[in-house]
């Protein structure tokens, strides 16, 4: 049981720590080639591909947008209109700012998200919680004369 959590801790840790070290990676301006919108569990979402110059060499990738003060979009909360509003001032801005990893500048990502790493980790340390409750209810439930 005991090793189970130990586990779980560690995959949240290192989930949150991965995540949180893309904040260091550095910046960079990307060009905006395109901008779409798919939807995905009752919700519209915007993904954009942009390409980037590191070192004269030339890098695409794809991610979610970020607001116009560089926050995360929560696009739940965003009806038809506001949607196409921000796919409107994407399109019209051309550019957005992206972090690549210095040692391989073709991982990149618009904006790095450490929650992320909790809601994993967290929800792997729920499991192994409740797989660890069932083992011991069943090791009780046996051990009875």
């Amino acid at each position: 049981m005991f090793l189970g959590f130990g586990q779980a801790s560690y995959v949240m840790f290192y989930l949150y720590f991965n995540a949180y070290n893309k904040k260091d990676w550095p910046e960079v301006e990307a060009r905006i080639d395109s901008v779409y919108t798919y939807m995905y569990d009752n919700a519209t979402f915007i993904r954009i591909d942009y390409v980037y110059k590191v070192d004269g060499l030339r890098y695409s990738g794809a991610g979610y947008p970020l607001d116009q003060y560089g926050e995360e979009i929560d696009f739940r909360a965003l009806g038809f209109q506001q949607i196409n509003e921000h796919v409107v001032e994407l399109r019209s801005r051309g550019t957005t700012t992206i972090r690549y990893r210095p040692e391989k500048p073709r991982d990149s990502i618009t904006y790095p998200n450490p929650r992320f790493g909790w809601a994993i980790g967290g929800g792997f340390c729920g499991l192994v919680a409740l797989l660890s409750l069932a083992g011991v209810i069943t090791a009780l439930r046996s051990s009875r004369p």
